[in-house]
């Protein structure tokens, strides 16, 4: 059974601006970046403990294209038993075509506590169909790692995924689906939705982030040898 599920996101904007000396300067634009940092405590009621703790840096290289990199490490425990750790990196570009249309690729990497290791990706097309709403679907490769005894297994799920994300300065809510096909021989459909908050400090370059998941579920459809 589930239990409590604590989140906390920090953020801060920073601005690279125009090198002065390059021919043109008068007419480039300053290009933003954003830097993130999320920690998130789990506990249900089997005794089973996670830690997530992620960090992540965005470059705006141009107006059309961005880039992104993002470390994660994920320490599972039970009651009573040691821990495991599942450490993951990726990086990602976006470029955008025009106001509606959009592309991503991605590609990264996993180790797991017995330092194994396997290759992540993704690829997305992403539609703006009007401001603040992104409707984006694709398929990739993701490390799986939900509790400490699952964690032994070394899992990676990959299949079709899609979100919708709506966002404004201070809130975003987003609603997520996916088909996965585990290394283990299972399947699974799962959807989610997220609420956040941004509650920013007087000097606008710090925020804090309080969330709400207040949809989940997921199921999971056992490989053809039943185990």
């Amino acid at each position: 059974m589930p239990g409590p599920r604590v989140r906390r996101a920090d953020s801060v904007d920073f601005v690279v601006p125009p090198d002065a000396s390059a021919p043109g300067t008068e007419v480039q634009a300053r290009y933003r970046g954003h830097l993130q940092s999320n920690e998130s405590f789990f506990a249900d009621t089997s005794g089973n403990r996670s830690v997530d703790s992620s960090q992540g840096v965005s470059y705006q290289i141009n107006p059309k294209l961005l880039t992104r990199w993002r470390a994660e490490e994920t320490r599972l425990w039970k009651t009573g038993s040691n821990t495991a750790g599942v450490v993951s990196g990726s990086g990602e570009a976006r470029y955008r075509f025009n106001k509606f249309l959009g592309v991503r690729a991605g590609f990264g990497g996993v180790r797991y506590e017995d330092d194994s290791s396997r290759p992540l990706y993704s690829g997305d097309l992403d539609v703006y169909p009007i401001k603040n709403l992104l409707l984006t679907a694709g398929y990739g490769r993701v490390a799986v790692a939900p509790t400490f005894d699952a964690a032994q297994f070394d899992l990676a799920a990959q299949g079709w995924h899609g979100r919708a994300d709506y966002r404004t300065r201070n809130f975003s809510a987003a609603a997520n689906l996916s088909f996965n096909h585990y290394s283990d021989g299972n399947h699974s459909e799962r959807e989610a939705g997220e609420l956040l908050r941004w509650f920013e400090f007087p000097d606008k370059r710090f925020a804090i982030a309080a969330g709400y998941a207040p949809v989940y579920r997921e199921t999971v459809y056992p490989s053809r040898d039943g185990t």
